[in-house]
Formats: structure tokens, C-alpha cells, sequence
């Protein structure tokens, strides 16, 4: 079912690795690769599952808001979130896409965009903004009241679903 803006559901999964990145070696790409392109899939599926007018009402590109960890371009011993997103896409519009398709240019995609000059514009993008004096001047409060309408009626819109991998995580025993 399609959420109204603002509102999110939350998918967590846990499998065996070994079987996912043997499943993602099938298709010669990584864990993170398989699964921005299995979300897709989905999503496609789902929309070409839809009753014909209810598709042509809300058929748009299949978007993915990818988060690239720059810890691994830039050092940080900061401990809140370092990163910027990508957001690989398809668009059924026209046509279906395979899944080695999707994988093909969700990958390709990615790789290019996770350059580091393009990461460093992004990063100088989103700095941009906390650096206008205006911006400094407002209050906290006011910024809490505003920009989550803001984000939620235009940044939010331009994405089918996110993609967060948490990557290894090791207990202790």
C-alpha cells in the first residue's frame, strides 16, 4: 500500500550472510548491489500489480535513497552520521526492467557517483546551508517547527524507499 507523505515503514531483516553474497556473487555484484536492485524489483512489481488507472496515476521513477558511509574517503572520529546519500534509479514508464538490468545500473551508478570530488560537492552542498547567516540567526525552535514540512513536501517526494545496511555487526559471545 502507498504511505501518505510523512509517514514510514520499517523493514529489518536478518539472513544468513553466506547465502546473500553467494546469491549477489550469482549476479557478479556485491550485498549492497543485490539488494538496491532486489527493493527495486520489488517496487516494480508491485506497481505493474496495480489495477491500470490507479498505475497511471502514480507510476514515476522507482528512486532509492542510498546513504555513502564517508569514513571510508574522509577519517572522522565523530560519532554522529558522516555521510551523503545517492539514489540510484529505474523508470518503468519505459519498460520493465530485469533484475540484471536494475543491478547493472543501480551498480554503475553508485560507483560513479561515490567518486570523492562528486562526494565532496555534495558534502559542500549540504553545508551550504547550515553556513547562511540567515539560517544561524533562526532559532532551533522555528527550524524544528519548519523543516520537517519543508523535507516532507519536497525532498521526501522524490523517493520511492531507502536503503540503510548496517553492514557486519560482531557480538561478543
Amino acid at each position: 500500500a502507498l504511505e501518505r507523505p510523512g509517514y514510514y515503514r520499517v523493514t529489518t531483516g536478518m539472513m544468513d550472510a553466506g547465502l546473500l553474497k553467494k546469491r549477489a556473487g550469482d549476479f557478479g555484484c556485491g550485498v549492497s548491489d543485490f539488494l538496491i536492485a532486489v527493493m527495486m524489483e520489488s517496487y516494480q512489481s508491485m506497481l505493474m500489480d496495480m489495477p491500470p488507472g490507479l498505475r497511471r496515476r502514480v507510476i514515476a521513477p522507482i528512486r532509492i535513497n542510498v546513504p555513502v558511509n564517508l569514513r571510508k574517503f574522509w577519517p572522522s572520529t565523530t560519532l554522529r552520521n558522516f555521510f551523503v546519500s545517492v539514489d540510484p534509479e529505474i523508470d518503468p514508464r519505459f519498460g520493465i526492467w530485469t533484475l540484471e538490468e536494475i543491478i547493472d545500473r543501480s551498480r554503475n551508478y553508485i560507483r560513479l557517483e561515490s567518486d570523492r570530488r562528486l562526494l565532496a560537492g555534495r558534502m559542500a552542498r549540504s553545508l551550504r546551508g547550515e553556513r547562511n547567516p540567515l539560517a544561524r540567526v533562526v532559532p532551533l525552535v522555528l527550524k524544528d517547527l519548519i523543516l520537517p514540512s519543508l523535507y516532507s513536501s519536497f525532498a521526501e517526494r522524490i523517493f520511492t524507499s531507502g536503503l540503510s545496511n548496517l553492514g557486519r555487526v560482531s557480538m561478543p559471545e
